[in-house]
């Protein structure tokens, strides 16, 4: 019976999967050190192919060739379906390998693509090995010899075991490939939303905004953990990001995740992965994608009693234990945390580990609120009108005087996020009152702000305003809508609508022309 050893030449394999190396020329070395221990005349290594039309399904059929050996190049181009081959389904359907003699009235798909000068030979031995990586389905190891009753006296055992030895080593670079892959995804995803958050500043000249970024510029060159500390709204994520950039860690991911939003039972995977098992694939947290870069955790607060514990040693050790591991892997990120809630207090309660709250009190930095930096409010209200304007392609948008003093002198509990969020809504209501107008004025009518916020002195200056009616324009609103009933009624028709308003035609056509109503008939 012939006996099978684990070569240099597989174990060498081993040795490959530290390396930096194309996804396909491994699979060509993993087939050239099987061969060295299982030698034939022709071999074939191929993995299914999960097409978008495929992936709900349980079972992939489509069969790609990743590496081959003593066969036509040509096969490399091919894609084998299951259900037209029933030697691979056959071999497929078994949970062990599967030996065809060559008189087997079962088609061999390689047949045809034997080199040109072997065809002669005629038909050969076949043995197939359908090959699992996390228990599931990968693919198939097919070897074809014109020595006969060779492929089908090797020792079962030691089959089973070189068998087993081929799926690890499959599975660690499928793995890799699979990390690699997501890792390449966060990267991309990871510069986009940076892009895109460089434009977003945190923007005013106030002497409360200019003593944070004082601080950022001092803590961003450490190594510090810091909390944050501040209201709904306020700008910590903004913080977070300016710290990541200007600190030593910028070319690197900054990786942000509100924990308020994670499920309990979710959240430690979630943060610190999973280590792949029989019945779990194995998940990349946020740590380890933020390796050599910034983490920041919004709402620390929120965070389940496992995930402080893991956190708390986190900050110890500079080391993370996935969900399923039995053992810690080193890491190097750091740490921004934010919260909008008394920790003290969540500590006196019973609902926040004490240690985790003096390893995140290391550096801790409030985020004032936008009622304490009122002279930033004109430029932060210029900023988001310009964003809602191009937003929803307007010409001009602005704001009268009275709506901006009453910006200005507005307590704004939610804070910056409630005047981006007022102005968004002012500048829809703005549209809809404004219809055909150029030039859209947001009015205090508009702000949906209540004068029972407002300190006593405003109230009374606000209420001595006249009632927030443009009587001119709402006049010509109504004008233009009943004009606008009319047409409709007409089909358009300008001279049986001027009629019906009683109207001769210049002054209708002048009216027409005043209220920006398209003439579409003469």
């Amino acid at each position: 019976m012939a006996k099978l050893g684990v070569s240099p030449h597989l174990i060498s394999i081993v040795a490959d999967l530290s390396r930096e190396l194309p996804d396909q020329l491994r699979y060509w070395r993993l087939l050239d050190a099987i061969l060295s221990t299982l030698s034939c005349d022709a071999a074939a290594l191929l993995s299914f192919e999960v097409s978008a039309d495929q992936a709900g399904s349980k079972t992939p059929n489509t069969l790609i060739p990743l590496a081959i050996d003593g066969l036509d190049d040509k096969l490399l181009e091919q894609r084998f379906s299951v259900e037209q081959h029933p030697r691979f389904a056959h071999w497929l359907q078994s949970p062990e390998p599967v030996y065809f003699p060559a008189e087997s009235q079962l088609p061999n798909p390689f047949q045809a693509f034997l080199k040109a000068g072997d065809r002669r030979t005629g038909p050969r031995d076949s043995l197939g090995v359908p090959l699992y990586v996390a228990g599931k389905p990968w693919g198939l190891l097919c070897f074809n010899t014109r020595q006969a009753d060779t492929l089908n006296k090797i020792d079962q055992q030691e089959l089973r075991s070189f068998i087993n030895f081929i799926e690890s080593a499959i599975a660690v670079l499928q793995r890799g490939k699979n990390l690699h892959t997501e890792l390449e995804q966060q990267q991309c995803l990871h510069q986009a939303l940076l892009a895109q958050s460089q434009s977003e500043t945190l923007l005013g000249d106030s002497p409360a905004l200019g003593r944070v970024k004082d601080e950022i510029a001092i803590i961003a060159a450490s190594e510090l953990t810091i909390l944050l500390q501040g209201e709904d709204g306020v700008g910590k994520s903004l913080v977070a990001r300016d710290i990541h950039l200007a600190s030593t860690r910028s070319e690197h991911a900054f990786i942000p995740v509100d924990v308020a939003s994670l499920n309990d039972e979710t959240a430690y995977a979630e943060l610190f992965g999973i280590t792949a098992s029989d019945d779990q694939a194995e998940k990349t947290g946020l740590f380890q994608l933020a390796e050599q870069g910034t983490l920041f955790i919004n709402e620390v607060a929120t965070l389940p009693g496992d995930v402080q514990s893991q956190l708390e040693q986190v900050l110890k050790t500079a080391s993370i234990q996935p969900f399923n591991s039995a053992t810690a892997t080193p890491i190097k990120v750091r740490l921004i945390a934010a919260t909008r809630c008394n920790l003290q207090q969540a500590v006196s309660r019973g609902e926040f580990r004490p240690e985790l709250y003096r390893l995140l009190m290391l550096y801790p930095m409030p985020v004032p609120p936008l009622r304490e930096r009122a002279e930033d409010i004109p430029q932060l209200s210029k900023r988001f009108l310009e964003q809602h304007r191009r937003r929803l392609a307007l010409p001009s948008l602005l704001i009268d005087t009275d709506a901006r003093k009453l910006l200005q002198h507005y307590p704004w509990p939610g804070n910056v996020r409630e005047l981006d969020q007022v102005l968004r809504r002012a500048t829809l209501k703005a549209m809809a009152e404004q219809k055909g107008s150029k030039e859209l004025i947001i009015k205090v009518s508009q702000l949906s702000i209540s004068f029972d916020e407002l300190p006593r002195a405003i109230q009374a200056e606000f209420a001595s305003l006249p009632e927030q009616i443009d009587l001119k324009e709402t006049i010509d609103n109504f004008q233009r809508q009943l004009i606008n009933d009319k047409l409709r009624l007409r089909n358009g028709n300008l001279a049986a609508t001027a009629r019906d308003l009683g109207l001769n035609r210049s002054n209708f056509y002048r009216l027409l022309q005043r209220l920006g109503i398209k003439q579409s008939t003469p």
